[in-house]
């Protein structure tokens, strides 16, 4: 899309303010953050954020990095999470301007159809790839599950911010419980002293049961339009891949591992000392099924 066009739609949405200076209308195939350490690339509008609210809007134009615009998050956020999450919307909504949501649907469907069969260490490999970020899970306390192997979490600060429970600290003081309404929809971006980086950050889900957030600090790639579009996504084919492959425990399956010890533990304890064992309150009720094989099938297969 060329610039004035896009800059003119973003302007639906945000309150943007556009420089007169320069008067080219190029065209914009990306959008992302500023990195001081990457070369500039044509066809890329750069966002670079000004204070809490403001954002400035700038193109590579023959090499240099000229200012096209400017843009108001909004007034009244007075938390710096509040202008974080209005910076995502913005990329989103660049994103969905430029039609990258249709591309990144085409990525998401191949990834999922390919986590059907798949283990879960390339499923991973596959969505860090989409992302060109390496990739962190955690549990709902914070503390780190497993990561990436084909790229390091490296860097003090995000090394600090992955390995200790800071991330569920973080979450939980900015109020993104797993009891809130939308968390299971909810994407955010995460700096607000807990790295020198943005890190985008997305619950993961078994159906409606939270078990843990995927983290995604912006290392090897600026953040941009597309990633802000294609994690929450992500996250929800790397949860189906994490069940699956049973490497994050669920209610579900906690509830299957007591049902199949009381159907296949010969103990001389009661149920009452099963359910204890499991830290399971005992029913005030219940039914237990025996299968008796018709055709010689395993137990296993009964099971």
């Amino acid at each position: 899309m060329q610039l004035k066009p896009l800059l003119r739609q973003l302007a639906t949405t945000f309150e943007v303010t556009v420089d007169p200076t320069f008067t080219h209308n190029p065209e914009v195939t990306h959008v992302q953050f500023v990195d001081p350490t990457e070369a500039l690339a044509s066809h890329r509008l750069y966002l670079s954020p000004d204070s809490g609210q403001l954002v400035q809007l700038a193109y590579s134009w023959h090499g240099h990095r000229q200012s096209v615009g400017l843009v108001n998050l909004g007034t009244g956020l007075t938390t710096i999470i509040a202008a974080q999450n209005q910076l995502l919307k913005l990329l989103m909504t660049l994103g969905q301007c430029l039609q990258h949501d249709v591309q990144i649907q085409a990525a998401i469907n191949q990834l999922a159809i390919q986590a059907i069969t798949a283990d879960f260490d390339t499923t991973l490999a596959q969505a860090v790839h989409l992302l060109e970020n390496p990739l962190a899970i955690i549990d709902l306390n914070g503390e780190i599950l497993t990561r990436s192997h084909t790229t390091q979490l490296n860097g003090t600060s995000i090394h600090a911010a992955v390995e200790t429970n800071r991330v569920g600290r973080w979450l939980l003081d900015h109020g993104f419980a797993p009891d809130t309404p939308d968390f299971l929809t909810q994407v955010y971006v995460a700096e607000d002293q807990l790295s020198a980086g943005p890190m985008l950050i997305t619950p993961l889900a078994n159906g409606t049961e939270p078990i843990g957030y995927l983290v995604m600090p912006a290392l090897n790639k600026p953040l941009n339009d597309r990633q802000a579009l294609l994690i929450n996504s992500i996250g929800q084919v790397i949860a189906g891949s994490l069940v699956k492959n049973q490497i994050m425990p669920t209610a579900e399956s906690q509830r299957d591992r007591l049902l199949n010890l009381l159907l296949t533990e010969h103990q001389g304890g009661t149920f009452a000392d099963q359910f204890a064992e499991q830290h399971v309150q005992l029913p005030t009720a219940m039914v237990l099924i025996r299968c008796e094989p018709l055709a010689d099938q395993a137990p296993m297969i009964l099971q």
